[in-house]
């Protein structure tokens, strides 16, 4: 079924009010049960604008489930984004752990933007022709669900669960590497818990910014100068706790790492 307008605005009221980052939440597509994806997509744009109003800073945006695998398991057949909001860890690698329910680690390539991309028609060589450099990164979502089974439509809605990002020190040129065969190693408190490679994000880093370019068309909007933009993991997730240290290790672009207080 299609839901009104009205419904809509008014999850994402609701989803506006309960925006603290360690308050546990029910899943709202409870109340709302055949959300569909793009109706999940409106609910989100409608909470950025109400969050822009507020006053929150919007210092980019985010790719998830840009593996094949992670599609299937949502059903999906595209990855989906997110906005990126007042995001933790940009300006400090040691995380509190007050501020997340349910932390998760995922090693990604973050891209610094210097021109506008707008699409439609956008390519991978746009996209790097477009980009300052790029940073070893860790995404640090945050899912605040008391239930397990999460749908598409629930992560949408929360931005695909944006919450934290820390980078590293290294801002690398794109150009002079090869990010499709960059490797990563996911380590917590130096015990390996997952490898990967970029190709493992829709075969390339940077077609994964070029489809998001591409999809935001359908919502009159692009991707800006100055915005940072997790391009998705290339790996499977980590799930660290109080006292943890979590590092990614590129094979070309560093390392970094996030300390869990």
């Amino acid at each position: 079924m299609a839901y009104q307008d009205t419904e809509l605005k008014s999850l994402a009221q609701k989803i506006f009010n309960e925006l603290a980052p360690n308050r546990k939440i029910h899943l709202y597509t409870g109340d709302l049960q055949d959300l569909s994806i793009e109706e999940a997509y409106q609910v989100q744009f409608e909470v950025a604008e109400k969050r822009r109003a507020a006053g929150h800073h919007q210092v980019g945006m985010k790719v998830g489930a840009s593996n094949p695998v992670v599609q299937q398991q949502f059903g999906l057949h595209e990855p989906i984004f997110g906005h990126m909001f007042d995001i933790i860890g940009l300006e400090n690698h040691t995380i509190d752990t007050s501020r997340y329910i349910k932390p998760i680690v995922e090693p990604e390539i973050t891209f610094l933007l210097k021109k506008d991309i707008k699409g439609p028609g956008v390519t991978r060589s746009d996209v790097l022709a477009a980009t300052e450099g790029v940073f070893a990164s860790i995404e640090l979502p945050n899912n605040r669900y008391e239930e397990k089974n999460v749908t598409a439509q629930d992560m949408l809605v929360l931005d695909t669960m944006a919450q934290g990002l820390v980078l590293g020190d290294m801002l690398c040129d794109p150009h002079n590497l090869d990010l499709r065969t960059q490797g990563v190693v996911l380590e917590i408190n130096g015990r390996m818990v997952a490898t990967g490679a970029g190709a493992a994000v829709l075969d390339h880093p940077a077609n994964s910014l070029a489809w998001l370019a591409n999809r935001l068309v359908d919502y009159g909007t692009y991707l800006k100068a100055g915005y940072l933009v997790p391009a998705g993991s290339f790996t499977a997730a980590g799930f660290p706790k109080k006292g943890d240290v979590v590092k990614a290790t590129f094979t070309q672009l560093g390392s970094v790492e996030a300390r869990f207080v």
